[in-house]
């Protein structure tokens, strides 16, 4: 039920340094995120029944869908990050109910993280609607210059903050606030080209 292995009906135990997929139906989805619980809205699963699983009742945080706020059982943990394999994130709470990284991409950051250049010839990586940077950071790590571009300012300030918590501050990662397509459209201009 970690990262790799979303399969609710093997967990055993909370893992305190990784992101668990608990329970999910009625909607909603129970999560751990490094052994702290939240419930949050899910729309695929809507329609499917949920586990009788005890943790529903011990979540930490709850995401209300009338009020679109949060509810917490106290503060939410300032310094909140997970194992994302190669990396770490940052996880905080969102005023749309995220919590500033999508688990369900963890695969692809692990391909990502597989397919790098050499020191002589490093590769290109263009992130598109880069959010908080989970990607961005699986390319770093792998060794890639990377183009990390998303038209929310808190986003990019988000992905320097992973980066600093990776030890990545000082990484070929150009942030970039700008538009996807417009920004596409200056790099195309340029003839700059990209591995990824």
């Amino acid at each position: 039920v970690e990262f790799d292995s979303l399969n609710i009906d093997q967990h055993d135990s909370i893992n305190t340094d990784r992101y668990q997929l608990i329970d999910f139906g009625d909607s909603r989805k129970l999560e751990s995120v490094a052994g702290y619980l939240i419930d949050r809205p899910s729309p695929s699963a809507k329609g499917v029944p949920r586990q009788s699983s005890p943790e529903w009742r011990e979540a930490l945080s709850r995401f209300d869908s009338q009020s679109q706020s949060w509810i917490h059982q106290g503060r939410w943990p300032a310094d909140l990050d997970v194992d994302c394999g190669r990396f770490r994130m940052p996880v905080s709470p969102t005023p749309f109910g995220h919590i500033g990284l999508f688990p369900e991409q963890y695969e692809n950051w692990q391909w990502l993280g597989r397919h790098a250049g050499d020191d002589d010839m490093p590769l290109a990586a263009l992130n598109l609607f880069a959010y908080t940077g989970a990607s961005t950071m699986a390319l770093a790590v792998a060794g890639f210059h990377v183009a990390h571009v998303d038209a929310a300012k808190p986003n990019v300030q988000s992905a320097r903050l992973a980066a600093q918590l990776n030890g990545l501050q000082d990484a070929p990662i150009r942030y970039l606030v700008d538009d996807a397509a417009k920004f596409v459209a200056r790099e195309i201009r340029r003839r700059r080209r990209y591995h990824t």
